[in-house]
C-alpha cells in the first residue's frame, strides 16, 4: 500500500498525539483522601512482605488503565503485557479508529499504528516515549518500612490492602490487591493536581503472542531511517 506526503504527515500527526496521551508519570507529595469504603471486605491482614511477594514471576496481564483527575476520566487505555513485550490500546478522538502501541521488548523496537490508517511506525525502543509502566513496576522497590496499613477494602469486586506508601519521588495511597500483590488504585499528587490512577478487569494469566504482533499486510516505515522533506 502506498501513502502520499500528506497521508504520511497525517499519521504521524496521529502517532505524535497518540503518544503524548500515553506519557503519564506518577508522583507527587500527598494523597488524596479516598471516597468510600466497602465494610464487606475481610480484615484478615496478610503480612506487607508476604503480599508484594504474590505479585512476582506472574506470567501475564491484561487490564483496562484508566486515568483520572478531578473527578473525570482523563485518559484509558487496554493494556496486554507478558514479560518485556506489552501492547496498548486507546481510542482516538472523532471516531478516527483505535492507536495501538506495540512494544516488542524482546527486540527492542515500538511499532504504533493506527487501525484506520493501515501504517505502522517502527522505532527503537529506546527513543521512544511511550509510557510502558505496568501494576508490577508501581510495588518494584516498595518495603515495610515506607508502607503504612490503613485498612481492608473492596476495589473493582476484590479484596485490596490499603496503604499510605512515602517514597523519595512521592508520597500514596496505594490499595494492593490480596491475592496477587498488585495494586489496583494509587493516589497521589501529580504537578499540584490530585490524581487518580486505576487497574480495572485486571486478569492475570498467560497472554497470547499474537497480541504483540502486526497485522498482516501492514505497511511498516521506519523512523530510525526517515527523512521527511
Amino acid at each position: 500500500m502506498a501513502l502520499n506526503r500528506k497521508n504520511k504527515m497525517t499519521f504521524l500527526i496521529l502517532l505524535v498525539f497518540g503518544l503524548a496521551l500515553l506519557m503519564a508519570g506518577c508522583g507527587g507529595n500527598q494523597p488524596s483522601e479516598p471516597t468510600g469504603s466497602d465494610s464487606s471486605a475481610g480484615n484478615d491482614q496478610i503480612q506487607v512482605e508476604d503480599l508484594l511477594s504474590k505479585g512476582e514471576n506472574i506470567s501475564g496481564l491484561s487490564f483496562d488503565s484508566v486515568i483520572s483527575q478531578e473527578g473525570s476520566e482523563i485518559m484509558v487505555t487496554k493494556v496486554w503485557q507478558k514479560g518485556s513485550n506489552m501492547r496498548i490500546e486507546m481510542d482516538m478522538p472523532a471516531d478516527e479508529g483505535k492507536m495501538v502501541s506495540l512494544v516488542r521488548g524482546d527486540e527492542q523496537v515500538m511499532y504504533s499504528y493506527n487501525e484506520a490508517q493501515g501504517m505502522a511506525m517502527k522505532m527503537p525502543l529506546a527513543q521512544s516515549e511511550v509510557n510502558t509502566e505496568t501494576p508490577e513496576d508501581y510495588i518494584a522497590g516498595l518495603t515495610a518500612e515506607n508502607m503504612k496499613y490503613v485498612k481492608t477494602e473492596i476495589i473493582d469486586g476484590r479484596q485490596c490492602q490499603v496503604y499510605d506508601v512515602s517514597t523519595a519521588d512521592a508520597e500514596s495511597r496505594m490499595w494492593i490487591w490480596k491475592d496477587y500483590g498488585l495494586p489496583l488504585k494509587i493516589e497521589t499528587i501529580v504537578e499540584g493536581e490530585a490524581m487518580v490512577f486505576e487497574y480495572r478487569n485486571i486478569k492475570v494469566g498467560d497472554i497470547a503472542d499474537s497480541q504483540f504482533e502486526l497485522p498482516a499486510g501492514i505497511e511498516v516505515m521506519d523512523l530510525e531511517n526517515m527523512q521527511i522533506p
